[in-house]
């Protein structure tokens, strides 16, 4: 607690919770309302709160954001997550960046990557095998232009 006052602009709940998932370890945590910098712990729910990284056992985000997640379970009910690495993830009207797992159950989920052995439900990703494939081409199509484009004409080929 007496990093509290060494912090007076930020919100003094920050301190508490992360001294709370050091002390802890794999007790349980809620979070509700708070920012926190990284939590770990066995079992940790989260409720409008946002963390930049967490490890878990189980986690459960409810309209709460995370940046980096790795946990056994991870339980997303509309909330956001930069990149999520589980054995077993069910996602509710949630937003991910890259999503990792052995098996996904989704519903109304967007992603820009999606790496998983099993899954069901509705997820939109950007990056399919196909999306994946066009744009690696599509890379090496431009790179080969620009070195014709910028080569000196003197060189040999």
């Amino acid at each position: 607690m007496a990093n509290e006052s060494q912090n007076q602009d930020g919100n003094p709940l920050e301190n508490f919770a992360a001294a709370a998932s050091q002390e802890l370890g794999e007790q349980p945590i809620s979070l509700s309302e708070t920012m926190v910098e990284h939590v770990a712990g066995g079992q940790v729910s989260l409720h409008q709160s946002g963390v930049r990284s967490l490890q878990a056992s189980a986690l459960r985000l409810e309209e709460s954001g995370a940046g980096f997640v790795r946990a056994g379970t991870i339980d997303v009910h509309n909330s956001g997550i930069g990149v999520a690495v589980a054995r077993r993830m069910t996602l509710q009207e949630a937003n991910s960046s890259v999503v990792v797992a052995q098996e996904v159950q989704a519903t109304d989920v967007r992603t820009l990557a999606l790496f998983a052995a099993r899954v069901s439900g509705n997820i939109s990703t950007v990056f399919t095998p196909v999306t994946a494939l066009l744009a690696g081409a599509g890379f090496g199509l431009i790179t080969w232009l620009l070195r014709r484009a910028f080569q000196n004409p003197n060189s040999a080929q």
